[in-house]
């Protein structure tokens, strides 16, 4: 327990001891063993329509999939980066590590997940295929990676983008291997992270709700997505 003191400093209320850490361990590991019950009751199911939140997971070991797929494919997002001398290829372990998530996700929570976040947001249309392969009928990245595809003139987009598991353009006349992909609203989900932090509770959420209803489509028009994609130790 905090005391706050006339001049804006907090000091703990009993001296710091021995007893006192191993209490606040204890509290920890009461938190951290009651992640995983929690959201196995609030997990949404697909298939009996219950819960109130869709879990997802990141391949196995959160890996750059695309330098483990192909350390080339790096040159259309950072073309005048060095390129290693000689060229790491191992697609079998991608597709290794989407599997893994996959299995370890069935196992923990009894459904396999639907959608999924790759490490740091890195995509290329050469991974699509593995994510396909485990079942993931969604990923997400940032807004950037749409704009420098080319497909974007400016803002985040409002609906995923579909591509599927080959690389020449259209679906070929078969939709069975495509894939969703949402796009991280790069300026709304770095306000959470970075701007909130200095405001009051009240001003941040009137901030983000303000932000939300602006982008609220007109009356009989489509549905949007806001995606907001954020590490967490940066707003906490």
């Amino acid at each position: 327990v905090l005391q706050k003191h006339p001049n804006g400093t907090y000091t703990l209320k009993v001296p710091a001891s021995e007893a006192l850490a191993n209490r606040i361990v204890a509290e920890e590991y009461k938190i951290m063993k009651a992640v995983v019950p929690i959201h196995k009751q609030l997990a949404y199911s697909a298939t009996k329509y219950t819960g109130q939140i869709e879990l997802t997971t990141t391949p196995f070991y959160h890996p750059i999939l695309p330098l483990v797929q192909d350390t080339n494919l790096m040159g259309q997002g950072q073309p005048f980066d060095p390129k290693p001398a000689q060229p790491f290829q191992f697609p079998a372990d991608a597709g290794a590590q989407v599997g893994r998530a996959v299995a370890y996700f069935q196992q923990v929570f009894g459904d396999k997940p639907r959608g999924m976040w790759p490490g740091e947001g890195s995509v290329a249309e050469e991974v699509v295929q593995h994510f396909v392969a485990h079942g993931v009928q969604w990923i997400a990245t940032d807004e950037q990676v749409m704009k420098n595809s080319g497909k974007s003139a400016g803002g985040a987009p409002l609906q995923p983008l579909v591509v599927d598991s080959d690389t020449v353009g259209g679906d070929g006349g078969s939709t069975a291997d495509s894939l969703a992909v949402y796009f991280r609203n790069t300026q709304m989900s770095n306000d959470i992270g970075f701007l909130y932090q200095g405001l009051t509770g009240n001003d941040a959420a009137n901030q983000l709700i303000g932000n939300v209803a602006a982008q609220a489509p007109g009356f009989g028009s489509p549905d949007r997505v806001i995606t907001l994609i954020l590490d967490g130790e940066n707003a906490w």
